[in-house]
């Protein structure tokens, strides 16, 4: 029989894959994204409704459509964007920018290290 999974290897197991670039390096890390992403999915599941246009899927579809636009303007053309969001967004940001074929997720911590070298 196999052992028990603990609450934390099945929480990694579950949700570990949506939140694999960069943080895979890093377990606790990417642990820690997926748990704040299952909570605000579930805020929004419980909130959205009463808050129309303030909810939480409202306001991430929003903010897609401003992303969506600049990634279309600028298809082709082989540029970089840095998107700063708060950390809530990242889930749901991640999830849509995975179903495009025209960009490459990079993880921004090499670039910011060479920023800080001397």
């Amino acid at each position: 029989m196999a052992p028990p999974v603990s609450r934390r290897d099945n929480l990694r197991s579950r949700h570990f894959r949506g939140f694999d670039d960069g943080d895979s390096r890093d377990p606790d890390r990417a642990e820690r994204w997926a748990a704040y992403d299952i909570r605000m999915r579930t805020y929004a599941r419980l909130f959205d409704a009463d808050l129309g246009p303030g909810g939480w899927d409202a306001i991430n579809a929003s903010h897609w459509a401003y992303i969506e636009a600049g990634l279309d303007r600028h298809r082709g053309e082989s540029v970089r964007f840095l998107l700063t969001y708060g950390a809530g967004h990242k889930g749901p940001f991640l999830r849509e920018l995975r179903k495009r074929d025209d960009i490459v997720l990079l993880n921004v911590a090499p670039f910011l290290d060479r920023l800080a070298a001397p």
